[in-house]
């Protein structure tokens, strides 16, 4: 927080970080890179504090502009160890979300300091019982067995000439369930469960959401600025029904990054394969919500009436499904856009960085997706 020279209180704003939009699994071929190739990760700073959405594959990317800030690997060694701790925010325990943490270089320092806060989750097992399902357990039971080459920590190492995650780590198990739920989950875990916490200045409010397994929504408010940034993957809607949930997480949120896996019902892409070579129609394999309502994820579509009934500032749409090609997720943004005119509505760039105030969403940076398209595929656009 400063003051500038007409005494008007001035706070920094949240920066955001889009450094994995894609759902499910990593895209490598050329027609899909546009709007990004690495599954979820996100991250939310305001000032020294850091919170880091999500470990999907896009935590590398996140990790490669740490380095790059700092002037390479031994200049971020240099740093003091107050500038280098994280706070890692699950939504929930699907691989894409997940299993990526070992990519991410700082986990491999000593003075670096990993704080999970994850939901604690009842799942049913493959015997049909109810499980706890934590960040800590599934850690370090997936990087604990033979198919993963870096253990969770020094104890799980089966030789001494095993790599490790070498920073400090600490749990914290935050729910989003109503108070019988949580009180259960409690004494089976023997602690409290948080139902809201802060990172520095930010006050993070966890919601549920509709998603086989289970997950979380995080609502992160500015204290100072009143900003708010809403995290709203994964999900599915129920046509015909209103999340409320969902509509208050999201409630006055200057940014909404919401779950757009799906294409609307209501897309026509006849168009789409009228101006696209005939050759390149196997790249349009468009997924409506209607044919795949058990993936539990949601469109553009459904977060646009969300966001407009929350009276939201930005919607950003998110996990883009992998069978999606750049023009598909193109032509849905087209799509949106004409559909709901008053919704300022983008979907996701992978790369992308924006800075979140009260009232006002701007790009810091953002990838030039329509230069890239007809770097990539220029026969997709005819002349």
């Amino acid at each position: 927080m400063s003051i500038n020279l007409w005494g008007i209180i001035m706070t920094e704003p949240m920066i955001v970080r889009l450094n994995g939009t894609r759902g499910s699994r990593v895209t490598s071929q050329l027609p899909y890179q546009a709007f990004g190739t690495d599954t979820s990760s996100v991250t939310v700073s305001k000032g020294d504090d850091n919170i880091i959405l999500d470990t999907g594959s896009g935590i590398s990317n996140y990790s490669e502009f740490l380095i790059e800030q700092a002037g390479g690997i031994e200049n971020y060694q240099r740093l003091p160890p107050d500038s280098k701790r994280y706070s890692v925010l699950h939504s929930h325990f699907h691989k894409d979300h997940l299993v990526d943490l070992d990519s991410f270089q700082p986990v491999y320092m000593l003075d670096v300091e990993l704080r999970f806060f994850s939901p604690a989750l009842l799942n049913s097992n493959r015997r049909g019982k109810f499980e706890l399902v934590t960040s800590e357990f599934l850690l370090s039971t997936l990087m604990g067995g033979s198919e993963y080459p870096v253990r969770f920590s020094e104890a799980d190492r089966q030789n001494p000439n095993e790599p490790f995650l070498q920073c400090k780590k600490e749990f914290f198990p935050i729910t989003a369930y109503g108070k019988d739920v949580k009180e259960g989950i409690q004494k089976l875990l023997g602690r409290e469960l948080l139902t809201e916490f802060k990172v520095g200045k930010m006050l993070v409010m966890p919601f549920e959401l509709d998603h086989p397994g289970g997950a979380v929504g995080y609502r992160i408010e500015d204290t100072e600025s009143g900003a708010t940034v809403a995290y709203v993957t994964d999900t599915v809607h129920r046509p015909g029904k209103v999340d409320h949930n969902i509509l208050n997480g999201i409630e006055g949120a200057d940014l909404v990054i919401y779950d757009s896996s799906m294409a609307p019902d209501g897309l026509d892409i006849s168009d789409l394969l009228k101006n696209t070579p005939t050759e390149f129609h196997k790249f349009i394999d468009v997924r409506k919500f209607s044919n795949y309502p058990h993936y539990g994820h949601s469109d553009i579509e459904s977060g646009a009436t969300l966001a407009q009934m929350a009276h939201a500032i930005k919607l950003i749409g998110f996990h883009h499904e992998p069978h999606h090609s750049d023009i598909v997720i193109r032509y849905i943004e087209q799509y949106i856009k004409r559909k709901c005119p008053d919704v300022d509505v983008d979907m996701a760039v992978q790369g992308s960085v924006l800075s979140v105030e009260k009232g006002r969403v701007t790009y810091l940076k953002k990838p030039p997706v329509e230069e890239i398209i007809q770097q990539l595929h220029p026969l997709y656009l005819k002349k």
